[in-house]
């Protein structure tokens, strides 16, 4: 399954989080919807440090965009579908100098997603250990509680590596 359909089945705290991803204008999340699969097939993150393959990724998403806003005249959408289509379009027009720095941010807004799946699995888990829990011995359950808190440790420490790189 795709990971933008992976988010859009998370519990309402993991949903949340997704929301205020995308609450700012860098990338916006209705462009992070339409272009999903063509979005996840890309590899941002060469093109965060490789200006060829940014500038490629540049005008294809830009042909892209073009493409969405021609299904919306095309199927009749709302006026408002197709207006922020080519709002988005023209947005991303500021990158057109340096496609690398948008290329990044698209790879920084990935990542973010991969580490909030990430956290919903590791809760998923930590909860089902708690459903099936039997009188296990301390030790057990004290190495357990050490492995949980060592990924919780291990999710920080990429979230922190995440934003230094942007």
């Amino acid at each position: 399954m795709a990971q933008w359909e992976k988010l859009q089945q998370l519990d309402n705290l993991h949903l949340q989080r997704v929301d205020e991803l995308y609450s700012h204008e860098e990338f916006p999340m209705d462009v992070r919807h339409y272009l999903a699969p063509w979005i996840e097939s890309q590899d941002w993150h060469k093109a965060a440090q490789d200006q060829s393959a940014a500038s490629i990724l540049f005008q294809s998403l830009l042909e892209n965009l073009d493409t969405q806003h021609s299904r919306f005249v095309q199927e009749g959408e709302c006026f408002l579908k197709q207006r922020n289509i080519r709002r988005f379009k023209q947005s991303f027009q500021k990158y057109q100098e340096q496609p690398w720095i948008l290329a990044g941010i698209v790879w920084w807004f990935l990542s973010k997603e991969q580490e909030i799946l990430q956290a919903a699995e590791l809760a998923e888990q930590v909860q089902m250990l708690q459903v099936q829990q039997s009188p296990v011995d301390s030790d057990s359950q004290r190495n357990l509680q050490g492995r949980i808190t060592e990924l919780k440790r291990k999710v920080q420490r990429r979230e922190t590596t995440l934003e230094q790189l942007v």
